[in-house]
């Protein structure tokens, strides 16, 4: 009885090794933290950009951030490409350059950009749960990613608000425990929590 059990046990435990090597062999590549709030900053931008006015992209427009830490500047990056790569003049402060036309000629003055204010409401990767998948399996890791603005268009001629909107954009997974290292290889602090 004893032999049996002891074969039975030895079995079970074959078993469960070479189920989770082949899991192991076939893990899909998983996106870096930088990576995932990158792609939730892009799928923000692309619902500012369908909300802007139609001469928006003509006029420009000037990006305010309420703050310039890492978490601003990467979505400050974000931002400016999505829009320039979509036709939008991007300006670094409020003033356009000048128009360089002759002095005989009577040239209207340039319009000056509108104004897109952002907050960060949040910029956050958390780890939930970091749990054994099987009894005597590998570690696993939950994340979670969520990036959440507000944001306001100014028109700066006069003042007025011409709208404001909060967007928020959410992102769950689970990989092994191993690719934690590669996960947060990032030069941000804010990709390891």
């Amino acid at each position: 009885m004893l032999k049996s059990l002891g074969f039975f046990i030895a079995f079970a435990a074959a078993l469960i090794s070479a189920g989770a090597a082949g899991v192991r062999a076939e893990e899909p590549r998983v996106a870096g933290n930088l990576e995932v709030v990158t792609k939730l900053t892009l799928e923000i931008a692309a619902e500012l950009r369908a909300a802007f006015p139609g001469n928006a992209a003509e006029r420009g427009v000037y990006l305010h951030m309420e703050a310039d830490d890492e978490k601003y500047q990467v979505m400050r990056s974000v931002i400016t490409s999505s829009l320039a790569d979509n036709g939008f003049k991007v300006y670094a402060s409020e003033k356009t350059p000048a128009a360089e036309t002759p002095e005989s000629t009577a040239v209207e003055p340039l319009r000056p950009p509108m104004r897109l204010e952002i907050r960060a409401l949040e910029f956050a990767i958390r780890y939930p749960r970091i749990y054994r998948s099987f009894l005597i399996g590998g570690k696993r890791v939950e994340r979670d990613a969520s990036v959440a603005i507000s944001a306001t268009l100014v028109n700066p001629e006069d003042g007025s608000v011409i709208w404001v909107k909060e967007m928020k954009r959410t992102f769950h997974d689970r990989f092994s425990f191993r690719m934690l290292s590669e996960v947060e290889n990032d030069l941000f602090a804010f990709t390891k929590p």
